[in-house]
């Protein structure tokens, strides 16, 4: 047993002053710069460490792991292929010019290398995307005249072609397919890791309106489509058809998951994903959270690349509560974006602090990279870590609590909460994962940073290889709620075909609130009750530039006006005026939703609208029958017209960097239009029209963007004037 021994206490303070009296002299000469406490990083024994590694040329593969493996790094991610080429002799896709020309394996190359430097390999497949094929050789550039030929890219509604596949040919997704089952295959790689697992954002987001998409499309729905691309692309099968193309992705991703477990239960599945789930399912039809609810891939990294260090925080810690538990997720971090390598260290400790499962940095470079390197290995990657995917997948379950959209769980602090959870045995359709059993498992609240709050109690403790539990079993661990947001881990000892390994999985994260803030929160679940005289304003908080509406709005004469936090006909019939700026999340306008609105509208309801929300791009186009959105035009001033609707006429200027352009439908009113020499000349940009015995107002202005936190006058006056619509 080992013992603590202490010195006696005046020999310690002895010891001490004679430290002191010979660094003193030293002390007084440094620069007080130098005396700065260097950054404490703390220890994770279990974390992703990665890094991307594009393949534009060779490398040397022992040198390049090498260097990474010192700097602490526990996985690499190398680019094996993009869109219509590949740097390993492939069945599928043409081979690279530069690896052509280097002869052999370059893939096996870099798997060898990593793998003798410690590093777990993960082959990176750039989906769909195929701007690079003019610049990877002749054979690339002959592949992708072929697929343009073929009819096998995506076309915008007016058919021009981009230089990315169509996700929707089946002949397309039967290429990916083939080309992450060869990865799993043929190589002993580690993962296969998807990255541009979506539809094209450049040059625009409106793809695909091709005659193949069409094809399968109505083959999908069982259904013609008479105006294309009308219908689908503004018109009545806009969302249907919208959600039958995030199905091709999905079905893409399900069928990898499937098919390499199937073949290599131990190869992990991933994916690059982009940061703004609720956006890009809309925008990209990239629909991440539910792979991840499907379980459908082993881990997940949002490509979270910016500058700013508190914008980096809060779309993380959105994405830790998304995934809940579910899956690890690493924080993908744009190193290139970083004007230091303490920037990049700054980051690095916020994903630990908001309680991702580990980061992967983009990107590996053959020029200024040592000093990126060595601060990592001397910073928090300086002790060792393996990789926080090793680990059994858990199912969490929680019932109790109140779960916030894009947050975590909410306990008034000091309620009892439970939480389910049990180990599962791999996807639907694949079979079980060898584990033979755990041992010393514990059960652990801990704070989010790590440090242990309370440990729950053993779960397993074998002697032998046999569990002592089904594993279909749930558990329960029953806490009583601390303030501050804390979470549930397992830690243990996974028995496997390779003998014992440590894990840790990360659960769900829980916070306790104050009463205060409980009763708060509690609120926004219940319909407002306007308190006062005034004509009723409600904003939803759901969409961009809510802060600066309420600022312009609250306080005006003959206003009352509130929040509204749900997007239901019990929060929005106290109001005579809603204002739904555009929408965070496009999926909250659902179908029947919009037949909501447009009944409470007819009943007698004043809405305005704004910017995309008029229906643009991906949102849905709610009342035809006054007009949608045209085209988006950087340009930020306005004028206003003569009209009848109780709008002075003005010429003025928005806050927003553009504003979408209108197309009115018969009997609507032109409001306000873009500033131009001749009033008449310039496109819509605010519209009217009456609907039933209300009033839809479509302003393409971005309404409530605030520089600096000062809203724009001019747009407070046009706002006070719009709200006041009879």
């Amino acid at each position: 047993m080992p013992f603590n021994i202490r010195r006696p206490r005046r020999t310690r303070h002895f010891a001490f002053c004679i430290l002191l009296l010979l660094t003193l002299p030293n002390l007084l000469r440094a620069d007080p710069a130098s005396l700065v406490t260097p950054p404490q990083f703390e220890t994770r024994a279990s974390e992703i460490r990665g890094i991307w590694i594009h393949t534009y040329g060779p490398y040397d593969w022992e040198t390049v792991m090498k260097k990474i493996a010192a700097a602490g790094f526990n996985c690499v991610f190398v680019r094996a292929a993009r869109g219509m080429s590949a740097i390993y002799p492939s069945q599928y896709l043409p081979r690279d010019g530069w690896a052509e020309a280097l002869g052999g394996d370059e893939l096996q190359r870099a798997i060898d290398a990593a793998h003798r430097n410690g590093l777990e390999f993960h082959a990176w497949k750039v989906c769909f995307n195929s701007n690079s094929a003019t610049r990877t050789g002749k054979a690339s550039q002959d592949f992708y005249n072929k697929m343009a030929a073929d009819d096998r890219l995506s076309r915008d509604p007016v058919g021009r072609q981009a230089a990315y596949m169509n996700p929707g040919d089946p002949r397309n997704e039967e290429l990916e397919f083939n080309m992450m089952l060869e990865f799993a295959t043929k190589y002993n790689v580690d993962g296969v890791h998807f990255d541009y697992i979506r539809y094209p954002e450049t040059p625009s987001y409106d793809f695909d309106y091709g005659a193949v998409s069409r094809r399968e499309f109505e083959k999908a729905s069982g259904k013609a489509v008479i105006n294309w691309p009308a219908d689908v692309y503004d018109g009545a099968r806009k969302l249907e058809y919208e959600d039958w193309e995030r199905d091709n992705i999905n079905r893409l991703v399900r069928r990898v998951y499937v098919a390499v477990k199937k073949a290599k239960p131990q190869v992990k599945v991933s994916a690059a994903v982009w940061r703004r789930h609720r956006v890009y399912r809309a925008a990209i039809k990239q629909d991440w959270l539910r792979w991840v609810n499907e379980g459908l891939l082993d881990f997940v990294v949002p490509m979270d690349y910016t500058a700013d260090a508190e914008d980096f925080r809060e779309t993380v810690r959105a994405q830790v509560a998304n995934t809940a538990g579910k899956i690890p997720i690493a924080a993908g971090i744009g190193e290139y974006m970083q004007k230091t390598p303490e920037d990049l260290l700054k980051q690095i400790e916020i994903a630990r602090q908001e309680g991702t499962d580990g980061y992967v940095v983009f990107s590996y470079k053959t020029q200024g990279m040592e000093a990126v390197l060595d601060a990592l290995a001397q910073g928090p990657q300086a002790s060792p870590a393996y990789p926080a995917y090793r680990a059994p997948r858990i199912l969490w379950e929680a019932r109790s609590g109140f779960r916030r959209k894009d947050d975590t769980w909410a306990h008034l602090v000091g309620n009892i909460h439970s939480m389910f959870f049990k180990p599962m045995p791999g996807h639907s359709g694949t079979p079980a994962i060898d584990w033979i059993g755990w041992n010393n498992t514990h059960v652990w609240l801990e704070e989010v940073n790590e440090k242990s709050l309370q440990d729950l109690g053993v779960l397993f403790r074998f002697a032998q290889p046999v569990r002592e539990k089904p594993i279909s079993s749930w558990w329960r661990c029953t806490v009583r709620v601390p303030l501050g947001r804390s979470r549930f881990v397992l830690r243990g000892t996974m028995q496997t075909a390779q003998g014992d390994q440590p894990f840790v999985v990360r659960g769900p994260i829980i916070e306790g609130l104050s009463p205060e803030k409980w009763a708060e929160l509690r609120a926004q679940e219940l319909p407002p009750k306007p308190v006062g005289a005034g004509r009723r304003v409600a904003v939803y908080t759901g969409g961009q530039t809510q802060s600066g509406l309420l600022k312009m709005l609250q306080g005006a004469p003959g206003l009352n006006v509130y929040p509204l936090h749900r997007l239901r006909p019990d929060h929005w019939n106290t109001a005579q005026v809603l204002i739904v700026p555009q929408l965070n999340d496009v999926a909250e306008m659902t179908p029947a939703v919009m037949e909501q609105l447009r009944a409470w509208v007819r009943g007698g309801g004043v809405l305005i609208l704004t910017h995309d929300a008029v229906g643009y791009r991906w949102h849905p186009r709610l009342f035809p029958e006054i007009g949608r959105g045209a085209g988006a035009v950087k340009q930020q001033r306005i004028t206003v017209l003569p009209n009848e609707w109780g709008l002075k006429p003005m010429s003025g200027s928005h806050a927003y960097a553009d504003h979408i352009t209108l197309q009115p439908a018969p009997g609507a009113i032109v409001l306000a239009r873009e500033a131009a020499a001749e009033p008449a000349a310039g496109q819509a940009v605010l519209i009217a029209g009456r609907f039933g015995r209300g009033a839809v107002v479509m302003s393409g202005v971005l309404l409530g963007y605030m520089t600096n936190n000062v809203v724009s006058q001019d747009e407070r006056r046009l706002l006070l004037e719009l709200v006041n619509i009879k």
